[in-house]
């Protein structure tokens, strides 16, 4: 989340899913034409939860001012690009998970802005 709000740049725009971009900015270079308003600031990350297969999330953010809150549904995609095991993935037992807390750990990758919502 923060590494989002600092951008004030094209690079902004690699921190969004394909569909988000698609859905606010129609193409990836529109929103490479936008990003050149854009304006970098900071948020406090007030909560995060991290779904129990650990490829999503939930991040609520609010301005330094208090004024306005941000709900980002986040999705982990996958080093080799490929997120079909995110919703396939079989549950595993709770005594047999790796973390010990439910479900083995989700596979490294990069976690990409899926959908904003913000509050005033």
């Amino acid at each position: 989340m923060n590494v989002f709000a600092s951008r004030d740049d094209a690079e902004a725009c690699d921190l969004l899913t394909d569909e988000l971009v698609e859905s606010v900015y129609r193409s990836r270079t529109n929103c490479v034409d936008k990003a050149k308003n854009f304006v970098s600031g900071t948020v406090n990350v007030d909560d995060v939860t991290i779904s129990e297969r650990g490829f999503s999330a939930r991040v609520k953010a609010t301005s330094l001012d208090g004024k306005e809150l941000y709900v980002l549904r986040m999705k982990k995609i996958l080093a080799d690009g490929d997120c079909s095991k995110c919703t396939t993935q079989p549950a595993v037992p709770r005594e047999t998970a790796e973390d010990g807390a439910g479900q083995p750990p989700a596979p490294p990758g990069d976690w990409l802005i899926a959908e904003i919502d913000q509050i005033r």
